[in-house]
């Protein structure tokens, strides 16, 4: 009952609202336990759905691979999540918590042991402007939209990746099966907008602007990942990559915050946050080490693009989220989406599988 008391506060909801609503049943309505239970079933039909997304990885690739991607997968939504509630009670500073992140990744790569070298630093500097831009634009649209509205605008990748994957070269223009998989995933996301716009608030032009730029961030920092990860002559541990990218994203975060008008708020008033506040960002902090590891091995193992869809499945968790704890309608609009996108995740691996068997 607390959890879901803490979880209705997260969302501007009350568990005194929600008891109120449990006296429909004596006015003939469904009650709670049988709403409830119809909540728990559609989630976990969602989430089964997304298991099933990515279940082909175990097959072509091996079971270590699919736990990496389930761990990215949760890693994704749940750093969302935290951040989110982080800024609802009472610590609006998203820089400061994009820093706080990336120590912790520094420290977690120091704790297993390796040893970054600094003439290795340089390589990831360029990826690391676009994760501190990308981490930076996400969290500030939390502050102006919704969780699930900005997970949603972020699911827009896919397009933007496939785009600039074939500017390179690197993926051939005009394979009908991509191009349609890629567009499956994107109809989608649309859809999945389309349907979160009647039924949560939050929505804003700037919310739609930041989270739209953080996404072609993404896009552009996973095509320069794979790039890097598949070269042949660079010989970095992918550990040492993780450390470095977060090396960097802490300072150029750091610099932006002293541009801003957030500045140095966040650390002076760390202090005095309140313990909700403190207590999600604690969360949210090994929740962004899982991210940001598991997200270089998705890339290396299974590219820019599928990372990418795959990525978009965290989508299918939050609408779980917000039908089986916190009770929101899912529109038929969304559920509509939410199947493209699975079909879209399949149909992309296995056409990347028949790429790469025509290539050998």
């Amino acid at each position: 009952k607390n959890v879901r008391d803490l979880l209705y506060e997260a969302a501007g909801r009350s568990s005194v609202g929600f008891s109120q609503e449990i006296h429909q049943e004596e006015r003939g309505q469904p009650g709670p336990q049988g709403s409830a239970a119809a909540a728990d079933a559609v989630a976990v039909l969602l989430l089964l759905l997304q298991v099933a997304a990515v279940s082909p990885l175990a097959y072509y690739d091996s079971f270590s691979a699919l736990l990496v991607i389930l761990l990215y997968l949760s890693s994704v939504t749940s750093v969302k999540f935290f951040v989110k509630d982080t800024i609802n009670h009472g610590f609006p500073y998203p820089a400061c918590i994009t820093g706080f992140h990336m120590i912790a990744v520094c420290i977690t790569i120091f704790a297993w042991g390796e040893r970054p070298q600094w003439k290795e630093a340089m390589a990831v500097l360029p990826i690391s402007l676009l994760n501190s831009a990308s981490l930076l634009t996400n969290n500030a649209a939390l502050v102006f939209g919704g969780l699930a509205f900005v997970s949603m605008i972020d699911a827009m990748g896919p397009f933007v990746t496939f785009l600039l994957e074939v500017a390179k070269g690197t993926r051939p223009c005009f394979h009908l099966m991509t191009i349609f998989s890629v567009t499956i995933a994107s109809v989608g996301s649309v859809l999945c907008v389309r349907g979160e716009a009647s039924t949560v608030n939050g929505i804003s032009a700037m919310a739609i602007t930041l989270a739209g730029i953080s996404a072609v961030l993404r896009s552009m920092r996973a095509v320069w990942q794979h790039d890097i990860l598949t070269d042949k002559s660079v010989t970095v541990s992918p550990l040492h990559l993780v450390f470095w990218n977060g090396f960097w994203t802490f300072w150029t975060t750091v610099i932006t915050m002293m541009f801003t008008n957030e500045g140095f708020q966040g650390i002076q008033n760390l202090g005095t946050v309140a313990t909700p506040a403190l207590l999600f960002l604690l969360l949210s902090i090994p929740a962004a080490v899982t991210l940001n590891i598991t997200q270089w091995y998705a890339v290396k193992k299974h590219g820019a693009l599928m990372q990418n869809i795959i990525g978009n499945l965290n989508l299918v968790t939050v609408i779980a989220i917000s039908k089986a704890i916190l009770f929101e309608e899912v529109t038929s609009t969304q559920y509509i989406g939410t199947i493209l996108l699975v079909c879209g995740t399949i149909l992309n691996k296995a056409m990347d599988v028949s790429r790469h068997s025509l290539e050998k």
